[in-house]
């Protein structure tokens, strides 16, 4: 919905994101290193997406299902809304430079895991002359209600698979709809995609600090969902594929799509964290760090 494919296309990547889940639950239950499980449950969507490229090239494509690639997306941003991407920007937003720097180290190495399972199998397809690559009209944003009701069918989905509540739950359907409003206000005005993630994710970050406030809900599951249909899945496929595609003309292409990745991840928490800053001096801590600033030493930050 969000790219505005076909309803086909939308029941193969919503099967492909669950079956990632489920994947990924089983590999961390059996021990598996962090790393192996990302790129052993990046591999799985990306099959799944060669499978329907080769049916498609043999004239038997799936009813509904126009681009493939989407389904390597969809299983991208699942893998990227289990990383701490947006803790660690928010530490090193925050100045708490130690911590950010470890969970940035995590987030790297679970990036590059993904990176590898897609390589991997998009390096076979090659081998076998079947191209994977993304129709350059992919893009997010297009039909404003349907990208609205995939925000909040991506929220639920999140929601659903860290066991929110069902109150919970609602309200990160709510919270990701206006963030996905706010999104599209900005791409129809000309901001760029980094610039309207920023924009879209600030009021995700007033709202998850007052529903936090107000409703004791938790801000951090509340701001993940409201944000996580913006992950960059779309510009990490597009950087791993060029890469793969081992031409000097693409790198070019491939640095900017990365860096695009980058960008937006760090709009998303720079927009968090503003919010909730907002937030914070609007409507004043919570309980907790109520009690955490009076046991502490020296000047407050936000003084």
């Amino acid at each position: 919905m969000l790219f505005g494919d076909a309803p086909g296309m939308w029941v193969a990547a919503a099967l492909s994101a669950a079956l990632v889940d489920r994947v990924q639950r089983v590999l961390y239950t059996t021990g598996v290193a962090a790393f192996f499980t990302q790129a052993v449950s990046a591999a799985v969507p990306t099959t799944i997406a060669l499978g329907l490229h080769w049916l498609a090239s043999v004239d038997m494509p799936v009813p509904g299902v126009r681009s493939p690639s989407l389904v390597v997306i969809s299983g991208i941003v699942v893998l990227l809304a289990g990383l701490g991407v947006m803790g660690a920007a928010q530490d090193a937003l925050d100045g708490y430079f130690v911590t950010a720097g470890a969970r940035g180290m995590e987030v790297l190495l679970m990036t590059a895991g993904i990176a590898v399972g897609v390589a991997v199998v998009i390096g076979t397809a090659n081998r076998f002359g079947v191209d994977m690559e993304v129709s350059p009209f992919v893009a997010l944003g297009g039909n404003p209600l349907l990208g609205v009701v995939g925000a909040m069918l991506v929220a639920l989905g999140f929601c659903l698979s860290t066991y929110t509540g069902p109150r919970t739950t609602l309200v990160s359907m709510a919270v990701a709809a206006g963030g996905w409003v706010v999104f599209e206000v900005g791409l129809a005005l000309g901001l760029g995609g980094p610039e309207a993630t920023a924009v879209a994710s600030a009021p995700v970050g007033v709202a998850a600090y007052a529903v936090h406030r107000r409703l004791r809900m938790p801000e951090l599951a509340v701001g993940t969902a409201g944000i996580v249909s913006m992950l960059p899945g779309l510009a990490v496929y597009r950087a791993i594929y060029l890469i793969l595609s081992d031409s000097a003309a693409v790198v070019g292409n491939a640095v900017l799509h990365f860096v695009t990745a980058v960008s937006t991840g760090m709009a998303l928490a720079a927009g968090l964290s503003i919010g909730g800053f907002l937030a914070r001096r609007r409507l004043g801590l919570d309980r907790a760090a109520q009690r955490a600033r009076r046991r502490s030493r020296g000047r407050y930050v936000g003084d």
